[in-house]
């Protein structure tokens, strides 16, 4: 499960450049996250190897905010260097260092709305999964407003108003299925409100994998028992019946059936010329029941399976 080592604020008044020393304690699967509150970003980099940018949620107010990741940063203390293009940018970046993180996406889904002038509470729904960690930025031209989050999101780091009238909070919590996150305000006008789904790290290794695109049917799977279960389908094709063959980018979510938690996550496969697609894991045990979900692309096809 993904886990906040450490939740840090920085910001730099009316300045296009901000340099912060950051630490990365030592851990398994991290990742760095930043929520980063300006439009005008030209440059953010770790240790001077340049972050990736996920996604971002506009603003006609200039309260748009962007995310950027960095997976497996290096451990020790370097510079976090930001630049705009800005010169009197007031740049307000909450910068996450967590682990437990899935090393290929990290950020399973990124959620944004803004823009609407609302004192009822703004909820934002993902697609989470149990066991997902979802952070969120939360933004308003405040006017002497305020911002509170959700009862069930903890507020880390603490809030910040900027000088030029702008107020930002960042909340956490572990995601149920089908999460969302909720802040209110009072007062204020404008906002932005940005969830990113953080996946859990997998484990195991994938033996061999195969599967298809755009939609599927017949999709069926059986068990063979051996050191490990492994789960293989049967050929997968698409609506009109073409094979899925030599597919890649394919991702299989394996969930326990009475408690309904991801069991693991097994990404990267490809499909065979066979259509087929097998993998194994080590958390995978027989005589168990599972459900099985198949993502190609924004495409799912669902099946349960059961050893024998």
């Amino acid at each position: 499960m993904p886990t906040i080592v450490a939740a840090d604020m920085f910001q730099q008044p009316f300045n296009n450049q901000m340099v912060e020393s950051l630490t990365i304690a030592a851990g398994s699967d991290l990742a760095l996250i930043v929520f980063v509150g300006d439009a005008n970003t030209t440059e953010l980099s770790y240790d001077g190897v340049d972050l990736t940018l996920v996604g971002h949620t506009p603003s006609t107010a200039n309260v748009d905010t962007s995310v950027y990741q960095m997976i497996n940063p290096p451990v020790g203390t370097a510079n976090l260097l930001y630049n705009s293009s800005n010169a009197f940018a007031e740049a307000v970046l909450a910068v996450y260092t967590l682990s437990g993180v899935d090393q290929t996406t990290p950020v399973r889904e990124l959620k944004g709305t803004g823009d609407t002038n609302m004192t009822i509470p703004r909820v934002t729904a993902t697609t989470s999964v149990s066991g997902d960690l979802l952070l969120d930025a939360y933004v308003l031209t405040h006017s002497g407003g305020t911002a509170t989050k959700g009862a069930a999101q903890t507020e880390d780091p603490p809030q910040y108003a900027k000088e030029v009238d702008e107020l930002y909070g960042w909340s956490n919590k572990t995601a149920s299925t089908n999460d969302s996150m909720e802040w209110s305000q009072t007062g204020g006008s404008q906002h932005v409100h940005t969830v990113a789904v953080i996946a859990p790290a997998v484990s195991g290794t994938i033996v061999s994998a195969t599967l298809g695109a755009t939609s599927i049917v017949g999709l069926d799977a059986t068990i063979i028992e051996g050191t490990n279960v492994t789960i293989t389908t049967e050929p997968l094709a698409n609506n009109t019946g073409t094979l899925l063959a030599s597919v890649g980018s394919i991702i299989a979510d394996v969930y326990d059936i009475p408690t309904g938690d991801l069991v693991v996550r097994k990404t990267g496969l490809t499909s065979g010329v066979d259509a087929v697609v097998s993998f194994t894991d080590a958390l995978l045990i027989t005589a168990t029941e599972y459900d099985v979900e198949i993502i190609i692309g924004s495409d799912i096809g669902i099946q349960r399976i059961t050893t024998s």
